[in-house]
């Protein structure tokens, strides 16, 4: 019964990234509030999940700028991507200065270093999700440049259901203020 709990589990949260990613994708066309394609309350049942809102990138401060912007970045779907660097275009509403130019480039989709794990994930049907966890206390802001340590957690969801954690990393988090509203400009993996 917790084996067949444990993956229900694993496939709704497999499932609320597949829609997170879908929500955010389709709001990159126009400026509209990436919440606003978000899906209605849950109807009762663990095969339709509310997810949280997604904020929208033009009014979000800069700590919800980098846990979205590093979430995104580290969440991979082998299956379906060329690269890691898929997640970056993913992530591309969130990104500015070099970053950004990366998300759109045509190289983005292979980078110099691949993981070497990738192939093994792809022939396994895996997905590796992420989440980024904002330190609460962080140096002043100016008006043009904030700086975040944050702590992004990796998972390879595996295809019957189990889960594999990967090692923490800790990273220093850039941002920008923009005409558009704060993006992550830089990262540095300081531990992990």
């Amino acid at each position: 019964m917790t084996s067949t709990r444990h993956q229900r589990r694993q496939l709704t949260l497999l499932a609320a990234a597949v829609l997170m990613f879908a929500a955010l994708l389709s709001g990159c066309g126009d400026n509209d509030s990436i919440s606003s394609t978000a899906p209605g309350p849950a109807t009762g049942h663990d095969h339709n999940p509310e997810l949280p809102d997604v904020a929208d990138p033009a009014t979000a401060d800069p700590s919800i700028v980098a846990a979205q912007a590093l979430s995104l970045m580290f969440t991979w779907q082998p299956v379906t991507d060329p690269s890691s660097g898929e997640a970056v275009r993913r992530a591309a509403p969130w990104l500015g200065g070099d970053l950004a130019a990366a998300a759109s480039s045509i190289l983005t989709a292979t980078p110099e270093r691949t993981d070497p794990r990738w192939e093994s994930w792809r022939r396994s049907g895996d997905v590796v999700t992420a989440t980024a966890d904002v330190d609460s206390g962080h140096i002043p802001d100016t008006t043009d440049t904030a700086v975040r340590l944050v702590t992004v957690r990796q998972k390879v969801l595996h295809a019957d259901g189990d889960t594999t954690p990967l090692a923490p990393m800790r990273m220093e988090a850039t941002l920008t203020r923009t005409n558009d509203g704060w993006r992550l400009t830089d990262y540095t993996v300081i531990a992990g």
